[in-house]
C-alpha cells in the first residue's frame, strides 16, 4: 500500500516539476562576482588572523559562501575557487577543531562545508586527502563517540549521534518536552557531511564504511519521520517543536501542525541534492525515487507557501514557517524580545540555497527576485551594507 501511494503522489507531481536532474546547478559563466570576492577576502582574512570568533564567522561563512563554492566548481570561476583553495586545508580545520571559543554547531556546520570542498575540488589530491581523512576521523567521533544530547535534561544519555537518532526512529522516551526528541542541526549537519565525503571516498582511495552507514541512515530518517500532505508538500517531524520556546507564538488554524521555521529548513535543499547524487548511479532504486520525490515537494512548498507574491506591494512575502504559516517567531529573546514578525525572516532567501532543488519554477522565483532586489534589501531587519554580495549570490544561475 506505502509503494502504490509513493508512485500516486510522485506521478501527480511530474507535471508540476522542470527539474534538471542530471544537469548542474550553475551554468553560467563570468557572472558578476566581485562582492563575493571582495566579501569572501574578507572572512579568509578574519579567520587567519584568528578574529573569526567576534560574529560567528564560523557560522555566517558556509551559509553566505556555500552557492558560490558550488558555483565556482561548476562553471570553473577561477578566481573564486582559487581564494578557496587559499585558506580551506587540514590547518584550518585543525585550528576550528581545537578552539573552545567556537560553538560545536558551528564546527559542525564549517566541517559540511570543509567536506563539500574537497569533495569539489581536484587541484591537489594529496592535501586533500589529508583533510578528507581528518574530516572521517572527526566525523567517526561525532557518530559514535561524542556527547550526542542536543539539550542537557533530555533523559537519555547518547554516545554520539548515531545513538540519538536511532533513539528517536524507534520513538523511545527522552523527556517530557516535545523536542527532545528532534532531529536538529546538531545530526543534520553531521549527516550531510557524511554524505558529502561518501561521494568524495572513490576519489581519494579511501572507503569507509561508516560513510555507507551515515547515508542509509539519513535515508531511513527522512523515510520515518516525514509527514507528507494532499498537495504533496511534506514536513519533518510535524508538531515536534510545540514546546520550544521559539514556537510559542505560532498561531494554528485547525488541524495545522507545528513545523519548522523556513529559515532553518533553507538548508534543506542541499541535504536532498546530496543525497540524490549518493543513489544516482541507481535510478530505479526506491530511496533515489523518495529523494527525487521530497524535492519536487519542497519545490512545490517554496514556490506556493513559502514564497507569495503580494500583488498590493508588488513583492514577494516570505512566510516563517515552511507551511506557509506567517506566525512570529523566536518572541521573547531574539531581537530584543521583538522575535521576527510575519514575513521578516527571510535572509535565508538570500543565501540562495534553494537553488539546489534544480528546478525551473525556483529559477522563475530568483529571477524576479534579482530584478526587484532592492525591494528587499532596503527594509526592517534586512537593511544592511553587504545586500551588494546577496544581489550577485541570487543572480547566479
Amino acid at each position: 500500500m506505502r509503494k502504490l501511494l509513493f508512485f500516486y503522489f510522485f506521478l501527480s507531481y511530474s507535471v508540476f516539476s522542470q527539474e534538471t536532474e542530471h544537469s548542474k546547478v550553475f551554468q553560467s559563466e563570468k557572472l558578476k562576482t566581485y562582492f563575493i570576492i571582495k566579501e569572501l577576502k574578507s572572512y579568509r582574512n578574519s579567520i587567519l588572523n584568528s578574529t573569526y570568533s567576534k560574529g560567528r564567522l564560523i557560522y555566517y561563512l558556509p551559509h553566505e559562501f556555500y552557492i558560490p563554492l558550488i558555483y565556482a566548481y561548476e562553471v570553473n570561476d577561477k578566481a573564486l575557487k582559487n581564494i578557496f583553495r587559499s585558506f580551506l586545508n587540514k590547518e584550518l580545520f585543525l585550528k576550528i577543531k581545537y578552539d573552545s571559543n567556537v560553538k560545536v554547531l558551528d564546527k559542525y556546520i564549517f566541517y559540511f562545508f570543509l567536506a563539500e570542498f574537497v569533495r569539489l575540488d581536484n587541484s591537489n589530491i594529496k592535501l586533500n586527502k589529508e583533510l578528507f581523512s581528518l574530516l572521517i576521523l572527526e566525523l567517526d567521533d561525532i557518530w559514535n563517540l561524542y556527547e550526542g544530547k542536543v539539550w542537557e535534561r533530555e533523559k537519555l544519555y547518547f554516545k554520539g549521534k548515531k545513538e540519538r537518532i536511532y533513539s528517536i526512529l524507534k520513538n523511545k522516551n527522552n523527556g517530557k518536552l516535545s523536542y527532545y526528541k528532534a532531529i536538529t542541526d546538531f545530526e543534520l549537519f553531521p549527516l550531510a557531511m557524511g554524505s558529502s565525503l561518501f561521494l568524495s571516498q572513490t576519489k581519494y582511495g579511501l572507503e569507509n564504511k561508516i560513510l555507507k552507514e551515515i547515508v542509509g541512515a539519513f535515508t531511513k530518517l527522512l523515510n520515518r519521520l516525514v509527514k507528507f500532505y494532499d498537495d504533496g508538500t511534506w514536513v519533518l517531524q510535524p508538531n515536534v517543536w510545540k514546546d520550544h520556546r521559539d514556537y510559542k507564538n505560532v498561531k494554528l488554524n485547525t488541524g495545522e501542525d507545528v513545523v519548522w521555521d523556513s529559515s532553518h529548513f533553507s538548508r534543506m535543499p542541499a541535504f536532498l541534492n546530496l543525497l540524490s547524487l549518493c543513489y544516482l548511479n541507481r535510478e530505479e532504486d526506491l530511496n533515489y525515487l523518495y529523494i527525487k520525490k521530497l524535492k519536487l515537494g519542497l519545490t512545490y512548498q517554496f514556490v506556493n507557501k513559502i514564497c507569495h507574491h503580494d500583488f498590493t506591494k508588488g513583492m514577494y512575502q516570505f512566510t516563517n514557517f515552511v507551511n506557509g504559516n506567517d506566525s512570529s517567531f523566536r518572541v521573547g529573546y531574539y531581537n530584543n524580545g521583538k522575535g521576527y514578525n510575519a514575513s521578516e525572516n527571510y535572509k535565508h532567501v538570500f543565501w540562495g540555497w534553494w537553488k539546489l532543488l534544480n528546478n525551473s519554477e525556483i529559477d522563475l522565483v530568483y529571477d524576479k527576485l534579482t530584478v526587484d532586489f532592492y525591494k528587499y534589501f532596503n527594509i526592517g531587519k534586512n537593511k544592511n551594507g553587504k545586500s551588494s554580495i546577496y544581489k550577485e549570490i541570487i543572480n547566479l544561475k
